[in-house]
């Protein structure tokens, strides 16, 4: 999760803002845009913010 953070902090305030929006919507609902199954460990946590498209593993 560390490296996700670090990550996080290099980018501009208002991509980073927009994921952690995301992250927390997708705490409260499951949308397959956001937070998808790619098998039976790994999960994929998505977010497109002015044409970038940003993603995140989950373990």
């Amino acid at each position: 999760m560390d490296e996700a953070f670090e990550f996080l902090k290099k980018l501009e305030r208002k991509h980073y803002e927009k994921i952690l929006y995301n992250i927390r919507k997708a705490q409260i609902q499951h949308d397959q845009e956001l937070f998808k199954k790619l098998n039976n460990d790994i999960w994929e946590f998505r977010t497109l913010y002015q044409g970038i498209q940003y993603r995140l593993l989950a373990f």
